[in-house]
């Protein structure tokens, strides 16, 4: 209950400027509300330190809070709105904290502090360097905990990945400096971390393509295909095409281009890796030469022995040597032998062939040749095979 005292006053008469006036003292009592006790301390300690517990935000409703009185669940206490105090274990505390107001009216707050020992020591033992897209491992063994075991490995890999574990495998998508962090909590709450810097390359990209055709005339269509190009990070590839006549470049795996000019033109390919920070290119080259127009091909072929010059006779070899064939602006790319031969007609292809005839007669044997862009030449021989 609250005491207050109170005086009344009363004028009893008013007789010209006098007055009587009288005085009458009385006690009012009104319920007293009790104080509310408040801790403020931080919740993870370390033992042997000094920790600061504020109970000063404790509050009285309608009066003062007279007392603050402290006990620490370790057998110590203490008193006084804010107190210092150190634990000289490690464990789970439950501090109490008592206010008194000036009736006498009390509360208790309680606040569960945990102490832990010496914190725990994190290791990282990984490589320096490494390349990208490919598994590092990061090894975290040499940790160890001093007053507790260590119960939690937590990795941050710089890159926006994270990974928990003593042991775990990570991929690095782009080359760069990455700091990794490894941050180990013990079974008490304390905590360590270790920070290691490993450097991610990137490779050179590799260039290569084809060209259906190198040796043109003017407005013949060329198709270029650099399919053989590879990134060995398994980067996905930027293409870009110069053909080397002022036409612009090009994008894609195949590409198709003519010259509307005759001369010799080099055509060359740039792939670009798409690595986010440092992006490499190589290069690849092939020599196109346009000209006004195709010569055909010049069909020739020697025979050996040769059924003009000598006798022949069924069953024996005869060699048909077709490389005295040529073409004058580009190159054969085909042979095809017809041997005249009605137990075998089937044609024969490549530059020699042997062919043995095993009836006696008059035999043509004609060689057509195709050369780089499609033109034909034929050579043709008469001679006669003699039966033994």
């Amino acid at each position: 209950m609250i005491k207050k005292h109170f005086k009344l006053i009363l004028v009893i008469a008013i007789i010209g400027s006098a007055s009587i006036i009288s005085a009458v003292s009385f006690v009012m009592w009104n319920q007293n509300a009790p104080p509310v006790a408040i801790i403020e301390a931080e919740e993870i300690q370390q033992y042997n330190t000094d920790i600061t517990f504020d109970g000063s935000n404790s509050y009285d409703p309608n009066g003062e809070i007279r007392r603050w009185e402290w006990n620490f669940g370790d057998g110590c206490t203490a008193s006084g709105a804010v107190v210092r105090h150190s634990f000289s274990a490690f464990g789970i505390f439950n501090v109490t904290l008592t206010v008194t107001d000036f009736w006498g009216a009390t509360d208790q707050a309680t606040f569960s502090i945990t102490v832990h020992g010496i914190p725990p020591v994190a290791n990282i033992s990984a490589l320096l360097n490494a390349d990208k897209k490919t598994d590092v491992s990061f090894d975290a063994s040499g940790s160890y905990g001093v007053n507790g075991t260590i119960v939690s490995y937590e990795w941050d890999f710089d890159d926006g990945a994270n990974g928990t574990g003593v042991n775990i495998l990570h991929q690095f998508n782009h080359s760069g400096s990455y700091q990794v962090t490894l941050r180990v909590i013990d079974e008490w709450g304390g905590t360590d971390q270790d920070i290691h810097s490993i450097n991610i390359y990137n490779h050179f990209p590799v260039a290569s393509f084809v060209a259906s055709e190198t040796i043109v005339w003017t407005d013949y269509p060329i198709v270029f295909d650099a399919s053989a190009s590879f990134d060995p990070d398994g980067d996905a590839l930027l293409y870009s095409w110069d053909f080397g006549d002022s036409s612009g470049s090009a994008s894609g795996i195949v590409v198709g281009h003519s010259y509307s000019s005759v001369g010799s033109y080099w055509v060359v390919l740039d792939v670009t890796d798409d690595d986010a920070n440092n992006p490499l290119s190589t290069t690849d080259m092939v020599e196109i030469t346009v000209n006004t127009i195709n010569d055909p091909p010049v069909a020739n072929f020697t025979m050996d022995p040769d059924p003009t010059q000598t006798l022949v006779y069924t069953g024996e070899l005869i060699d048909f040597d077709g490389s005295p064939s040529y073409d004058p602006d580009g190159s054969i790319v085909e042979y095809y032998w017809y041997f005249d031969d009605p137990l075998d007609p089937t044609p024969a292809t490549g530059e020699n062939v042997i062919h043995t005839y095993n009836l006696n007669g008059l035999y043509e044997v004609t060689l057509d040749v195709t050369d780089n862009q499609g033109a034909n030449g034929t050579y043709q021989v008469s001679f006669v095979i003699n039966i033994i």
